[in-house]
């Protein structure tokens, strides 16, 4: 039997920070963790935190996990890892399997249940075959042991889950043919989406998983569109050819022990389900045990860890320790939570905690507010400077502390959209690696005459070089032209967002927003020729805008088929590119033969002649 004051039952991102405070405190702690080593979800989480330098805004989560133990009081603290709380009896004693296979009991004079949660699934027909994982697994399989889930992947949700996987997935060296999604919107963060369609990657909404395929294993998949009734629209079904899917269709609160210590429940849909009641002092009916994190409502990892605090502070002083300054430190706590829960990104989980101590609230669709910045031609000429394209009140802000000019506000409410002055902006654009939503960019129009440069995020492995060419891409993915790369400037490790700069055409700045190494997706226009259309974007783009032009240098139009098939959609992409009709555009010189015919004619019609 141990005997404790504190069992702080799951070992992520609100049981460390609950440790945390608590040790700190004087608290006698024991935590058990069923990982092999602590940190939840963290040790996954390869991408960069949002929330305020207080959540480690801009760490990359795995990461926080040893700066969150840096914190505990060692004294204090004892942790044991591959153990599971598996009972919780009448009189307060856990019941816990180390290993596996030793069964012993804590009493604790206080426990805290953040145990998270566990993926949801999708019941289809095949939907038990071999390649369909959670997304949660496919993370673990890729960022904790290092190995590919397959090659071609189909992600169900676009939700912060499925966004954030399918850009690892990406970064892992796996095709993801598409993201689908049953809603008429992307349930999360803009700036997420964003990174996935620059990349190419199509976001289907208002589609759904009808059929998986396969004998011993996933071979492809059936999708279709859905109607308002959340029905199959008939004649929309697609099949696609791929060998892995990919699950994030939401979480399910681990609340088992809360219900064994007969804490009082409550279903709450827009918080994951059936969750204990609890206090703003994270305390449940039971007044031994609270909860912390997503076992007390799914929502952030950044939310996650100030409960954490909150929960820590709160049963340390309900123990009598000494706490200097504890009314201080949970108006600063709660201030935090409060903030971090503002926004059309917070509004669900907020309206759901007040729905779970009986208070009701209206919830308000997720929006995206594009703010009109101006920034005038003389000011463009001058010096380098920044965009910002983060539209959406989400919670987080590294970029205003990171500018030392005050060149981007954000103000005391940090789901305040960013605000750029162009006129306090040097042109520095550290703020670009520090951004977790890479929306950041930067902008040089003294290149030359006709092209200016492009700063861009970039976390692809292997990174361009100096003097090579990528293919430029816009906001959802689609290439516009070859891009000469003019400088890299690589990000030290831990941070690892590094900064490429390409040429852009002047006119062309305001779409240019992102840039794929390699097009072998790139489709062929001109059969004949073997041209691409990659090819053909690009000198349009350099003002190559006639089909003649385009015929001397790339010999489109000059095969078999004579333009039958390439001229039309050739004219097609120079009038996406120029804005003028198609009525407007020269078609290009017809030259005889009009059609092809066999050099032996021609011969047999000179010997007639002679």
């Amino acid at each position: 039997m141990y005997n404790v004051e504190l069992l702080i039952i799951g070992g992520g991102p609100a049981g460390l920070s609950a440790a945390s405070e608590a040790t700190r405190a004087g608290v006698k702690t024991l935590l058990i963790d069923e990982a092999m080593e602590p940190g939840g979800q963290l040790i996954k989480q390869t991408h960069k935190f949002f929330g305020s330098e207080k959540q480690y805004a801009g760490v990359r989560g795995i990461h926080i996990t040893r700066k969150l133990l840096d914190e505990i009081n060692s004294e204090n603290f004892k942790l044991l890892s591959l153990t599971s709380a598996v009972s919780y009896f009448e009189d307060g004693v856990v019941g816990i399997i180390k290993q596996d296979k030793e069964f012993e009991k804590v009493k604790a004079s206080r426990i805290l249940i953040a145990t998270g949660a566990s993926e949801k699934i999708l019941a289809f027909p095949g939907s038990d075959l071999p390649g369909i994982y959670g997304a949660g697994g496919v993370q673990t399989l890729m960022n904790v042991y290092g190995v590919k889930p397959g090659h071609k992947v189909l992600m169900v949700g676009a939700g912060n889950i499925g966004l954030i996987v399918s850009y690892q997935l990406i970064q892992a060296g796996v095709e993801v043919v598409a993201i689908i999604e049953g809603m008429n919107r992307v349930g999360g963060y803009d700036v997420h989406a964003k990174k996935i369609q620059r990349l190419g990657v199509p976001i289907l909404l208002n589609h759904s998983i009808k059929e998986a395929k396969g004998t011993d294993c996933l071979q492809s998949v059936i999708i279709g569109e859905l109607d308002e009734n959340w029905k199959f629209k008939q004649g929309t079904e697609k099949e696609l050819i791929i060998d892995t899917l990919c699950l994030a269709v939401g979480l399910n609160p681990s609340t088992e022990l809360l219900w064994q210590a007969d804490c009082e429940m409550k279903y709450i849909a827009e918080l994951g389900g059936s969750l204990a009641v609890h206090d703003e002092n994270m305390k449940t009916s039971n007044p031994n045990v609270y909860v912390a994190g997503d076992s007390a409502a799914i929502s952030e990892a950044s939310s996650a860890m100030v409960e954490g605090r909150i929960a820590g502070l709160n049963i340390a002083e309900s123990l009598d320790k000494k706490i200097d300054n504890y009314d201080k430190k949970m108006r600063v706590l709660s201030t935090q939570l409060y903030n971090l829960r503002q926004g059309t990104t917070g509004e669900k989980v907020q309206a759901g905690k007040l729905r779970l101590r009986g208070e009701e609230r209206t919830i308000s669709m997720m929006k995206v507010r594009i703010p009109e910045i101006e920034i005038s031609e003389e000011r463009q000429k001058s010096r380098p400077y920044v965009i910002v394209e983060c539209y959406q009140d989400i919670p987080c802000n590294p970029c205003e502390p990171s500018c030392t000019f005050g060149a981007i506000k954000i103000g005391s409410q940090i789901t305040n959209l960013p605000v750029l002055d162009p006129e306090k902006c040097t042109g520095c654009m550290n703020c670009i690696s520090l951004c977790p939503g890479l929306a950041i960019f930067g902008v040089d129009y003294s290149y030359n005459d006709k092209y200016a440069v492009l700063t861009l995020p970039y976390e692809m492995l292997p990174l361009p070089e100096k003097g090579e060419f990528v293919f430029a891409t816009d906001r959802e993915g689609k290439i516009m032209m070859k891009a000469e790369v003019i400088r890299v400037i690589k990000s030290p490790f831990p941070n690892l967002t590094h900064k490429v700069s390409i040429a852009v055409p002047k006119d062309l700045i305001s779409k240019v927003r992102g840039f794929t190494v390699s097009n072998s997706e790139s489709p062929v226009i001109c059969r004949c020729e073997d041209i691409h259309e990659d090819e053909i974007l690009d000198l349009i783009n350099r003002g190559y805008s006639t089909f003649d032009e385009l015929k001397r240098f790339l010999r489109v139009g000059m095969g078999p088929c004579q333009g039958r098939t390439c001229r039309p959609l050739i004219l097609n992409m120079i009038k996406n590119i120029t804005g003028k009709r198609i009525s407007e555009l020269n078609p290009g010189t017809f030259r005889s033969p009009a059609i092809p015919i066999k050099f032996s004619s021609i011969k047999t019609e000179e010997k007639k002649n002679d």
